[in-house]
């Protein structure tokens, strides 16, 4: 099946990757984000959902939805590690439509209700998957710092305590 849009998006996919890129600069991103580190999987994303877009029969299961889930957990980590959180992860997706829809519209392209069906499961999907992926990274973080603080704890208190065991011992052969 055709898809005007797929084919806009294989097209169109650097200019949609940089202005996407800028918007993200110029409202989610931290200061010190390399701009490389903005892009990351973008272009893969992209691929994936003109794929999808020209997949016959509508969006099914049976399109590429692995690999987009793949892209986007692989997004939410890495968002995870640059110090993001959940609500820029999502805003993040959130541009990408915007950016999607204003070119779109410049071109002239005007998705079908099967495209739009296909470009928000694509969104809404990808957004659930980077954000369980960063939440998965920052329980673990949170364990990690969580296990980290009783080890200290217990080292801190193993002194006091055998000098506090020591003097009762003393005490008591007194």
């Amino acid at each position: 099946m055709a898809s005007h849009v797929g084919d806009f998006i294989e097209a169109n996919r650097e200019g949609i990757v940089q202005r996407w890129a800028d918007q993200i600069f110029a409202t989610t991103a931290p200061t010190s984000l390399p701009r490389a580190a903005a892009i990351d999987s973008g272009r893969e994303f992209l691929d994936t959902l003109a794929q999808a877009l020209r997949a016959d029969e509508g969006f099914k299961q049976t399109t590429n939805t692995e690999a987009t889930s793949a892209v986007a957990k692989e997004h939410g980590k890495q968002r995870f590690g640059l110090g993001y959180n959940i609500g820029a992860l999502v805003r993040e997706y959130g541009l990408l439509r915007e950016v999607l829809f204003e070119m779109l519209g410049e071109h002239g392209v005007a998705p079908d209700a099967r495209e739009h069906r296909v470009l928000a499961k694509y969104l809404i999907n990808a957004i659930a998957d980077a954000v369980s992926q960063y939440a998965l990274h920052r329980d673990e973080e949170l364990r990690q710092q969580a296990s980290r603080h009783v080890s200290f704890l217990g080292h801190e208190l193993r002194n006091p305590l055998s000098s506090a065991r020591l003097a009762l011992t003393a005490m008591e052969q007194q």
